[in-house]
């Protein structure tokens, strides 16, 4: 196709700015992910440029022009930097400009690059675009990378200079000084850097820069360095001193702007060569950064990491306990998930005897959830197991595992076992819950028709409570909604633990004065020690029961298809309706009600686990593609021993050491 008389049209226009749109709208594909076009496009400007020496020196001449009359101050301390105003407010911001945007000075850069780039997905084909296209692009008009007018270097300069004070006055900022006071004293390195950069300012002004020997960019860098090193100390820390929103914020606002000092102090000094390499990168960062500066799911997603890898963290930790590691552990866990059978069994006859008393939606939810929630923290009182509540910790243990790992490296191996054990305490804990549920809701429903000579379920409910347990699309959608609750309460619980070590809760109640007067100061360290240790957890299982039994309250509200199937009360239902049927079901009806608990139960644990390791997996930066030769390997370690996946080999290593070990020594 000749596209010749379509450029030389673009390179007679008389404005700079003009040009420079019609060139993107050549090179632009019809969708966004198209590069290849992109890529195809600016093969054929090139040769274009190369034989039209005029259009070269044109295109040329605009992209100067455009660069030396436009403000650039702003590009470099505004655009893609998290402004001071917090975490919320710069969300309630974001929110306002998305739908009445801003307008920024027609002179500011930041205009400009949105007038060339005007699509919002112009972004994507840019950065999915091979630098080295972009490259033959520069080298194509033989640019001076280190073209700068006075005016340009003065903005640079301004940019600089404000990032600088800024990420002093972060580095001092109250919520950091409290966390890593040990790293900040007696030298804060965030205080260092602005009074290297006064000096690197001055010398630039003076154009003395080049007859330093580049000794004050030297130690310019050596303070930004400094700087990175003590955000990335702080976030380690993060497991033992916790960590917060707000935290989490100020280190990626601090993290940001000393990046873009950095990239301002490079650009400024003589000394250094600033290949079309490093331009090409920065080019497509800031062309993302005003395409999406709106954008409310970036934001969240940078924001919120951190905050969801300590979660994920803490919920690893929990999960390391439910995996089993020898028959000894097997045996106990077994054992631990006959408990939260038994007490589960009761749950639902309570549950029963709730629904018959026809009190209001709200009040009927408030009970249930209330039966629900003291039954969970009984069962974490007596050390027992709820099988669906596994996955969501679980699933954290295996992402620490994927945690860096290398597919080829045989660590990847040792995972794979360890989903074996995984699959095997899950069984377990599944049929320790059932095979006791079962039979002993048949016991209370025959104790009950004892004692009071009425069955626990009318005849006129047992068709509806054999549909609810039956096989069905709309049962499965209810296990869903209850995986997602069960997904929840191990956030939640991961955040509760976080929050017990980032407000040194236990602290506070050993010295809380009210407490003193009550009770003595052996019983406040015991009252600190398990509050340290069983918050998360707790709060996690009542927050669970209440969402489990207030859940159908809100579809009743605003009409909507809600409610919850959860296996093991399901299990006991169908116990219930088993004996008040007097045992005279059909083997359809126990057919199709065996296949509908075998659906909720599979949806309830493949839910949660999903969206926990998801979770796991976005708040560790791990690619998902790890899963897929993780997953060839777990498949090929059951072809050659099936009976690990069920019961423990006689020698087998520890679980949660390997999955500690995954991650330290990949």
């Amino acid at each position: 196709m000749n596209y010749q008389p379509e450029l030389e049209a673009i390179f007679k226009l008389k404005s700079d700015q003009q040009i420079l749109i019609q060139v993107v709208n050549f090179l632009r594909p019809a969708k966004s992910r198209q590069w290849s076009f992109a890529a195809d496009r600016i093969d054929v400007l090139v040769s274009f440029l190369q034989a039209h020496s005029t259009a070269q020196m044109r295109l040329t001449t605009a992209l100067h022009s455009v660069i030396e009359q436009s403000d650039l101050q702003y590009i470099f301390c505004e655009s893609g930097l998290l402004t001071g105003s917090g975490f919320f407010s710069e969300l309630l911001q974001k929110l306002g400009n998305k739908w009445f945007p801003n307008l920024p000075p027609n002179q500011d850069m930041r205009t400009v690059l949105r007038k060339i780039f005007r699509q919002k997905n112009d972004y994507m084909w840019v950065e999915a675009l091979p630098s080295s296209y972009w490259i033959r692009l520069v080298h194509g008009l033989n640019l001076n990378l280190k073209y700068e007018s006075k005016s340009n270097r003065q903005q640079m300069l301004d940019a600089g200079e404000k990032l600088s004070y800024r990420i002093a006055a972060l580095g001092l900022d109250d919520k950091l000084m409290r966390q890593a006071s040990h790293l900040l004293q007696p030298t804060n390195a965030f205080v260092e850097q602005n009074k290297t950069w006064l000096r690197y300012r001055q010398l630039a002004e003076n154009n003395l820069l080049i007859h330093n020997a580049s000794h004050t960019y030297s130690l310019m860098l050596q303070r930004i360095d400094a700087g990175l090193n003590n955000i990335k100390q702080i976030r380690a820390a993060v497991p033992e001193k916790g960590t917060s929103l707000q935290q989490s914020f100020l280190l990626e606002r601090l993290h940001q702007h000393l990046e873009r000092l950095q990239t301002i102090v490079t650009i400024i000094e003589p000394a250094v060569d600033v290949g079309a390499t490093e331009y090409t990168e920065y080019f497509k960062k800031i062309v993302a950064n005003e395409n999406q500066h709106n954008r409310i799911r970036p934001f969240l997603s940078r924001n919120m990491s951190y905050l969801a890898y300590q979660i994920a963290e803490h919920g690893s930790k929990t999960g390391e306990k439910y995996i089993t590691t020898n028959k000894k552990e097997y045996r106990q866990f077994f054992k631990s998930a006959a408990v939260g059978g038994v007490i589960i069994s009761f749950a639902a006859c309570i549950k029963i005897g709730l629904t018959n008393l026809h009190l209001p939606y709200f009040w009927a939810s408030f009970t249930y959830g209330l039966n629900y929630a003291l039954a969970f923290l009984v069962i974490q009182f007596l050390h027992g197991t709820i099988a669906t509540k596994q996955p969501a910790l679980t699933a954290s243990t295996i992402a620490l595992g994927l945690d860096n790992v290398n597919p080829k490296r045989p660590q990847l191996q040792r995972l794979a076992e360890l989903n074996a054990r995984v699959v095997r305490s899950q069984t377990a804990s599944l049929i320790g819950n059932l095979i006791v549920v079962l039979p002993l809701t048949i016991a209370i429903a025959a104790a009950y028709n004892a004692f009071s000579g009425h069955q626990i379920i009318g005849a006129n409910e047992i068709p509806k409570m054999l549909t609810d347990v039956s096989f069905s699309a709309k049962n499965v959608w209810f296990a869903a909604l209850a995986g997602v609750l069960l997904f929840g309460s191990g956030i939640i619980s991961g955040y509760f633990d976080n929050l017990v070590v980032y407000a040194n809760i236990p602290g506070r109640l050993r010295n809380h004065k009210g407490l003193a007067k009550l009770i003595s100061a052996k019983r406040r360290v015991k009252l600190s020690h398990y509050v340290e240790h069983n918050l998360g957890a707790i709060m996690g299982n009542v927050l669970l029961g209440f969402g489990l039994g207030f859940l159908i309250f809100f579809g009743k509200i605003f009409g909507l298809p809600l409610d919850i199937r959860h296996v093991t009360i399901s299990t006991g239902f169908f116990g219930f309706s088993m004996f008040s049927s007097g045992f005279q079901l059909s083997a359809a009806q126990v057919f199709w009600s065996a296949v509908g608990l075998f659906s909720i139960a599979l949806t309830n644990l493949v839910v949660s686990f999903t969206l926990a390791l998801f979770t796991a997996l976005k708040s560790r930066g791990v690619s998902s593609r790890q899963l897929l030769p993780l997953a060839k390997l777990t498949a090929q370690h059951f072809l050659r021993f099936p009976t690990h996946f069920f019961y423990p080999p006689r020698q087998e290593g520890n679980s949660t050491q390997d999955a500690v070990d995954l991650r330290t020594t990949s």
